[in-house]
């Protein structure tokens, strides 16, 4: 699953490769995107028994998108014997930037990678553990920022034309806003300086004229990671 950064015709694709060869039945992908300075949560959903793998992405704290499902050789998730002999059922995943056949290079941010199981049956039987009850895996990688602290608040939410900002005592110092369309628009908020303890903000956006609509509410701060909060304007 990769960002493909192309100049002016970014998009996501997932694509399957077995002994560095893939063909066009190998390859999921999106249409052209604005991927410009955008926070991108790419995930798999890995489904051992059936040998299929589904990706998904969001951009900027939207609705989660399925990008299609491709089947995948068992050899990509049985494991293997490390080199003492010993140590088997060893699979690998990561995550890493590259800018292929390109004499210039790409700066990306990884925030977090995490590998969890997935629960897809409500029964609980010892015996099943090793058969129908964790029968999948998510691999998630997000560019930009999660954190599991507390997070500011946004009130009211829908909204119309103002709404409040709410940050906990740990939010301080110097932040920039925007809001961001679907389409990758920015739309500059301003700056503010957030002050020990909390603080409120009260934002007024009757100027932007913005249609209705879902749109990502990006807050960029001096000792934080960015926050992408989802708002929906009326």
């Amino acid at each position: 699953m990769v960002v493909s950064a192309g100049s002016g015709n970014s998009k996501i694709e997932m694509r399957k490769e077995v002994a560095a060869m893939s063909s066009t039945a190998d390859v999921k992908a999106s249409a052209a995107k604005l991927l410009s300075r955008s926070l991108v949560n790419l995930k798999f959903v890995v489904n051992k028994p059936g040998s299929t793998i589904e990706g998904f992405y969001s951009i900027n704290g939207a609705t989660e998108v399925s990008i299609g499902t491709l089947n995948i050789p068992q050899s990509f998730t049985k494991g293997k014997t490390l080199g003492d002999g010993v140590t088997g059922n060893i699979t690998f995943a990561g995550i890493f930037a590259t800018h292929r056949s390109a004499a210039t290079s790409l700066t990306f941010s990884f925030e977090d990678f995490k590998i969890e199981p997935a629960i897809v049956n409500a029964s609980f039987n010892p015996d099943s553990l090793n058969s129908s009850i964790i029968q999948r895996d998510f691999i998630s990688g997000i560019f930009a920022s999660e954190s599991n602290l507390l997070k500011p608040k946004v009130y009211p939410n829908p909204l119309h034309k103002i709404f409040n900002i709410e940050f906990p005592g740990a939010y301080t110092g110097k932040i920039t806003i925007q809001i961001i369309d679907q389409l990758g628009r920015i739309n500059e908020i301003g700056k503010y300086k957030l002050k020990p303890g909390g603080s409120n903000i009260r934002v007024d956006i009757s100027t932007l004229f913005l249609r209705t609509g879902v749109y990502s509410l990006m807050i960029h701060s001096e000792t934080r990671k960015t926050e992408a909060i989802k708002i929906v304007v009326l």
